[in-house]
């Protein structure tokens, strides 16, 4: 009797992967300024050439790149209101008893860089998610801990 190996001819349970993603990369409709359209398009590309990008991800992109458009606008506002304010140079604003406060645009611009981090981190936009995945290596260069 020839011996055979366990679990021969039996059928996986490999639940099948997808080949072909399906990859938007033109803009879509929710971006809300042009700087936004140009981050949809440069880390579009990045994620799609990664072979990541899928309609499940972008919304999170679109949130990535508005984001981006909040962060712009908040420094536009500080520099017009440092413009004003030769004193402060639009770090603080006037408070309600008349002394010095935080400029609250400096509120809403860090509210817009947490989620910009927190967002490019889920995309693996981040340095550290771009070595995890292996597109930050350096062709067949490794250290010592790789080899370990």
């Amino acid at each position: 009797m020839a011996t055979r190996a366990s679990g021969a001819g039996r059928k996986k349970n490999v639940v099948p992967i997808a080949t072909k993603r399906s990859v938007q990369l033109q803009p879509p409709a929710g971006l809300l300024s042009p700087v936004a359209v140009d981050v949809w398009k440069k880390h579009a590309k990045i994620l799609s050439e990664r072979g990541v990008l899928d309609n499940e991800h972008h919304l999170m992109l679109i949130l990535y790149c508005n984001a981006w458009h909040y962060i712009v606008e908040a420094d536009a506002s500080i520099t017009e209101n440092a413009i004003g304010m030769k004193a402060s140079r639009g770090l603080a604003s006037e408070g309600g008893s008349g002394g010095a406060k935080t400029n609250p645009v400096f509120t809403a611009r860090n509210i817009a860089f947490n989620q910009l981090v927190r967002a490019g981190s889920m995309l693996g936009l981040d340095p550290l998610s771009s070595l995890r995945s292996g597109s930050g290596s350096k062709g067949d260069e490794c250290n010592e801990f790789d080899r370990f």
